[in-house]
């Protein structure tokens, strides 16, 4: 990627030297980096902040093998850089995987499995009641989780409080 860098984009370049370096030194300490870019889009769609430098910085960490990159777009990333007018063939590293919304029982899991592996109790009638409120979309899941169980773990659970953090989060 550095090949890449022309003495007139030096403005942002410290940052990626930073994460370029950081990612390199936590693989050569043992560690496996998995980056979960969810609405990739949104990189694509502002350049002004993702650069074409930062793009090519994210596909030289995956084609080396230092990073793992999962997308979640609703566009093949092809035809996103293809629109977004972006020279990066990160693309070409890409398998696409359909995944769809999840069915109930994976949706109930998602929210009763974490909780029931802490030790908390969580009624069934509460956890239905989120999987209603979040829906079967995997990240409406994930924010409606995060705020039951860390209501849970401070030992305040309160339904109508997490409905509340869950729906302004959701926004």
């Amino acid at each position: 990627w550095s090949e890449k860098v022309r003495t007139e984009d030096t403005a942002g370049l410290s940052g990626l030297v930073e994460l370029d370096a950081l990612a390199h030194r936590l693989v050569g300490q043992g560690h496996k980096l998995v980056a979960i870019l969810d609405e990739y889009e949104q990189l694509l769609w502002r350049p002004a902040q993702f650069d074409a430098l930062f793009h090519a910085l994210l596909e030289a960490l995956a084609r080396e093998g230092i990073v793992t990159l999962v997308t979640g777009t609703h566009t093949p990333l092809a035809e996103l850089h293809q629109k977004a007018d972006n020279p990066s063939t990160l693309y070409e590293l890409t398998v696409q995987r359909d995944v769809g919304l999840l069915d109930p029982a994976d949706a109930m899991a998602l929210l009763a499995t974490p909780v029931g592996r802490a030790g908390f109790t969580l009624p069934v009638t509460e956890a239905e009641y989120f999987v209603d409120l979040a829906g079967a979309h995997p990240l409406f899941l994930q924010l409606a989780g995060y705020y039951l169980f860390t209501s849970l773990d401070a030992n305040r659970y309160n339904r109508d409080q997490v409905t509340t953090q869950f729906k302004a989060a959701a926004k």
